[in-house]
């Protein structure tokens, strides 16, 4: 029986502000032989076409694709943008579950300031399950908040594998997404020890020798109020003094071949692709 190769892609897309340049890197990803692209925040923008469709007919045929994305813009159900585009010819969809995340209760006058919002990101995943060969995969796409701290991540994070493990175990896992895992080099080593724990110690990182993933000088033609904006001036700061892997592709059951980021403008994250050999 012939080796099956598996390349997963993740890539959080900035809300689709720059729709163009994020296309562009999709269709970038796919021709450099991505198998499965996992977005965050491609969300639905007011007088746009959503990203999320955009990206499929860029993609053509022979891609499926699932979304667990609002039906509207307004807050904070807004924050739900995950998207998972799959190629159909190595990949056959066994199915698809939306989770909610347990989210903060209120924001604190800092919090408010800080985001200029006045209540808390609702964050989720998606659970996809698919048959490679004649085995099982599953793959779960997650965008955990960056509020709250390690302790609500790790809450999510919980709450996301005890759902998700409600189902007989398949062959091979793959947990990929933006982990938001901000801080200083010695804070993420800490939470990526924690976030090993919860997902078992039969659990790879496999994006774990990548120095950064989050760049905010990334971002093309960003306006002059972004650039005001309190969030992206603190992002700036942290972000020059430490370099952020907030991304990450775990897996279990696979062989990491290779993992890297793609750089490319359009977002204030770089796409983490890894490759992987199904045994």
């Amino acid at each position: 029986m012939p080796t099956i190769h598996l390349t997963v892609a993740t890539y959080n897309v900035f809300n689709g502000r720059h729709p163009e340049a994020v296309l562009q890197n999709i269709h970038r990803l796919a021709r450099g032989g991505a198998t499965v692209i996992c977005l965050q925040e491609a969300r639905r923008v007011p007088g746009r076409p959503f990203i999320g469709h955009q990206a499929q007919k860029k993609l053509g045929r022979g891609w499926g694709s699932d979304f667990f994305v609002a039906q509207h813009s307004t807050f904070p159900k807004r924050d739900l943008g995950l998207a998972i585009f799959w190629r159909s010819a190595v990949l056959q969809p066994l199915g698809h579950e939306h989770i909610i995340l347990p989210k903060i209760r209120r924001y604190n006058l800092v919090r408010k300031i800080a985001t200029l919002k006045s209540a808390p990101a609702q964050r989720g995943a998606m659970v996809s399950r698919f048959r490679i060969g004649h085995k099982t995969l599953r793959l779960i796409n997650v965008h955990l908040d960056v509020m709250g701290g390690m302790r609500h991540r790790f809450l999510q994070i919980k709450y996301l594998m005890t759902k998700a493990n409600h189902e007989r175990s398949p062959n091979f896992d793959i947990v990929c997404g933006d982990f938001n895992t901000i801080g200083p080099k010695f804070w993420q080593r800490r939470e990526e020890k924690k976030l090993q724990a919860i997902l078992g110690e039969n659990f790879q990182d496999a994006s774990i020798h990548l120095p950064y993933s989050f760049r905010i000088k990334s971002i093309q033609k960003t306006s002059v109020a972004h650039e005001l904006h309190l969030t992206v001036l603190l992002q700036k700061v942290v972000n020059h003094l430490f370099p952020q892997r907030l991304d990450y592709i775990w897996n279990r059951g696979l062989h990491v071949t290779r993992a890297h980021v793609v750089h490319l403008e359009g977002s204030d994250h770089l796409p983490v692709v890894a490759d992987f050999q199904v045994p």
